[in-house]
């Protein structure tokens, strides 16, 4: 007959189970908060299989985003529930928020059409770039007043555009200012200044309202958000770079915020500071951070929202005041 306590006496007589038992207590030690009656702050991730780009997040929850021809809308959890597309518009390049949050706008470069949706992704009117005067859009951003932005690929210049008064407002002629003809692929609106982003130069120029340039950035931006109150995020490679707005000096440069994974995609983040989403190979991550406590969970909790996987002990990839000064003033 077979004796199984032979293997356990072997196991004891090498020393091998109080080393497992050790490396047991280590291990849980150092992922279990030491005090249960403290509020542990952990990531909690969760994830779609869609990747989406040029991420928008509403007050809700909801996050609007692109993938090719299409603007897909998602639930909180992560469920695809409204989108909008057409394969004969080409491949989408930006989206942007529009009066208070409440429309979205989409640009569509290869037919060189505006699209304007509601909140429900249903679409409320087109614009055409030709209507606008301008010859060539490589990029557009809506601005306040029912303005548009307008990069002229063609001309070189940078147009304002009222759409509902259908007449031009401004046109600056870009190279004279520069020195040179820039690629312009990327416009964002923010304050009273207008961004531009030029990915081959790794430049991003800062325009004033008045269509002249202020300042420059030595960076290659690949998307621009201000989910913060005063303050712009510029999504770089491998991190973002926060700027603050203040009357007195505007866009002062405060830290640099690391990617989760060195996989993440500048153009499928999106961050807030109990909220992130990133696109990490080819995956959309929703990580937020949720407070783990000894009494029942409130409504006003975060572990409230979505229902996920924990991963109690996962750390923040957040740096800060690293990165130095990336800025090159430019006189006036």
């Amino acid at each position: 007959m077979h004796n199984s306590s032979q293997p356990t006496k072997i196991f004891w007589s090498l020393g091998l189970a109080p080393l497992l038992i050790t490396i047991l207590i280590m291990s849980t030690s150092r992922h279990a908060p030491s005090n249960l009656a403290d509020e542990v702050r952990t990531y909690v991730d969760t994830f779609s299989p869609l990747p989406l780009y040029f991420l928008r997040v509403d007050a809700e929850g909801f996050v609007y985003g692109i993938r090719q021809h299409r603007v897909i809308k998602l639930s909180p959890e992560g469920k695809e529930v409204a989108s909008f597309g057409e394969r004969a518009l080409g491949n989408a390049q930006a989206l942007y928020w529009l009066d208070q949050n409440t429309k979205l706008v989409v640009f569509y470069p290869e037919v060189q059409q505006v699209v304007f949706l509601d909140r429900t992704l249903a679409e409320l009117y087109r614009l055409a770039i030709r209507e606008t005067g301008v010859a060539h859009a490589s990029a557009i951003a809506p601005g306040e007043g029912r303005v548009l932005w307008l990069y002229d690929s063609r001309s070189h210049r940078l147009v304002a555009y009222h759409y509902a008064l259908k007449r031009t407002l401004k046109s600056s002629l870009i190279p004279e200012q520069l020195g040179f003809y820039p690629s312009i692929t990327l416009l964002y609106v923010y304050k009273r200044f207008v961004l531009a982003s030029d990915t081959q130069r790794r430049v991003v120029f800062i325009f004033g309202s008045d269509g002249f340039l202020i300042r420059r950035l030595q960076t290659r931006a690949w998307w621009f958000s201000s989910p913060v109150p005063n303050q712009l995020f510029i999504h770089t490679d491998g991190s973002f770079m926060v700027f603050e707005y203040a009357p007195d000096y505007p866009l002062r440069y405060i830290r640099r915020i690391r990617y989760w994974k060195p996989t993440c995609e500048a153009r499928g983040t999106f961050w807030l500071p109990d909220h992130q989403w990133y696109v990490c190979d080819g995956i959309l991550w929703h990580r937020y951070r949720k407070r783990i406590t000894t009494h029942p969970p409130t409504p006003s909790d975060t572990s409230s929202v979505i229902s996920a996987k924990d991963t109690t002990g996962v750390k923040s990839d957040t740096v800060s005041g690293q990165g130095g000064q990336a800025v090159e003033e430019v006189p006036r």
